[in-house]
């Protein structure tokens, strides 16, 4: 996905990606920060 986001969007700036749970009791913000550090660079968490 990071090479994909780089080559479609290299600055940035036009594209955003998301990243949704469908069982947030596994996935805790902690699991979800350590798989998403290994998927892009371009995908912020925000746990509300």
């Amino acid at each position: 996905m990071n090479g994909w986001l780089h080559e479609v969007d290299p600055d940035g700036d036009r594209i955003n990606a998301y990243w949704i749970t469908v069982d947030p009791e596994r996935d805790t913000p902690e699991m979800m920060q350590r798989y998403i550090s290994n998927v892009s660079d371009r995908i912020d968490l925000d746990f509300r």
